[in-house]
């Protein structure tokens, strides 16, 4: 038997994984975005004082755009939203792994050879790659994951975060209680209710 989620089911269930690691503080807060079929929307948000610090959508008053979902939309709305963070006092650099690295992004044009691409094999050393939450490891410490990234003519290929074979202690932590949030298994009932063989709703 296939059984088909309904979108709402799979986004709550995406969100909560997501949520389950990912936590928003002062000093830096997280960047929420929800996109539909007609808007989109953007919010900075402070998860230790539960509050959004700004936001920005294409359904605000005064908003020009016909449909608000389409890619200038979403320019429009990331440089509102951002322009509002900075007025607010908040600003942190794009770097790579340590802040003495500073990055610039831009999207890339792979139709065309690249420097790299007849290089053959690049290897960078040690380097930090993630870090290891307390829901994340049975001891529930915060740890910091390295890995010896390697360039294979131009491409690195990322490794997975339990793939990382040297870990750092931080700081012990405390898991998080997530029994206020409605998490339903794949087990249970409610997640099939609604739905016949092959996926089309009753």
């Amino acid at each position: 038997m296939i059984v088909k989620k309904s979108k709402k089911i799979a986004r709550h269930v995406r969100h909560n994984r997501v949520r389950a690691v990912v936590e928003g503080t002062s000093a830096r807060p997280r960047l929420a975005v929800y996109r539909s079929n007609k808007h989109i929307s953007a919010q900075i948000i402070d998860d230790e004082k539960q509050i959004t610090l700004v936001s920005a959508s294409t359904f605000e008053n005064g908003s020009k755009f016909e449909n608000g979902s389409n890619v200038e939309a979403a320019k429009q709305v990331g440089a509102t939203v951002a322009k509002r963070a900075l007025e607010k006092g908040g600003r942190r650099d794009i770097f790579l792994g340590t802040r003495e690295c500073p990055a610039y992004i831009e999207p890339g044009d792979m139709s065309e050879p690249g420097y790299y691409d007849d290089k053959g094999t690049l290897s960078f050393g040690l380097m930090y790659h993630s870090l290891c939450y307390p829901n994340q490891n049975d001891e529930g410490n915060l740890y910091s994951r390295f890995w010896h990234p390697q360039m294979e003519n131009g491409i690195i290929h990322f490794c997975r975060p339990e793939e990382c074979e040297n870990t750092i202690f931080l700081r012990k932590g405390t898991k998080k209680e997530l029994s206020n949030i409605p998490i339903l298994g794949v087990d249970k009932e409610e997640l099939l209710s609604g739905y016949q063989e092959g996926g089309e709703l009753q």
